[in-house]
């Protein structure tokens, strides 16, 4: 089996199923070349749509670029993620220090659990939901006081 790409030479990257599907509807995009700061990048795999900002909004298209690939260059925002068998919050601090090890210059703006960034993001609808609990009981109450005034 030949390989798709030398990763000495080329970018590999691996898209997300919504670049997927606008781009290459009717086939695989897997071996395409695509152009990035006007080099050429082999996709290398198609990955699940990712909810970034919250669950009720939409999935964003993304493209994962391997950060060991030269040249470097500034992106906006980098997630690193990993699973583990035991408590997720005790490898928080780990992962931190991997990080600054690699570079010292690297900020880790923000590290969290899965469960904790899913917490944040339903909690404005947790609030909606409450909310409409609170009223709908208080118009119960007042239904219930004014069926029995009656």
């Amino acid at each position: 089996m030949r390989p798709i790409c030398n990763l000495a030479t080329t970018r590999a990257v691996v898209i997300s199923e919504g670049i997927a599907r606008r781009y290459w509807p009717d086939r695989s995009p897997i071996g395409a070349q695509i152009r990035l700061v006007g080099r050429p990048a082999t996709i290398v795999g198609v990955a699940a749509d990712v909810k970034r900002r919250s669950l009720g909004v939409a999935s964003d298209p993304v493209l994962w670029i391997s950060l060991l690939q030269p040249p470097r260059w500034a992106l906006p925002d980098v997630w690193v993620v990993a699973r583990t068998a035991g408590d997720p919050a005790t490898l928080l601090p780990a992962m931190r220090r991997a990080v600054m090890s690699v570079d010292t210059r690297i900020p880790v703006a923000e590290a969290s659990t899965v469960r904790a960034l899913m917490r944040a993001s339903a909690s404005e609808e947790r609030c909606r939901t409450l909310l409409m609990l609170v009223f709908g009981v208080l118009a119960c109450v007042q239904a219930a006081v004014g069926v029995f005034g009656v």
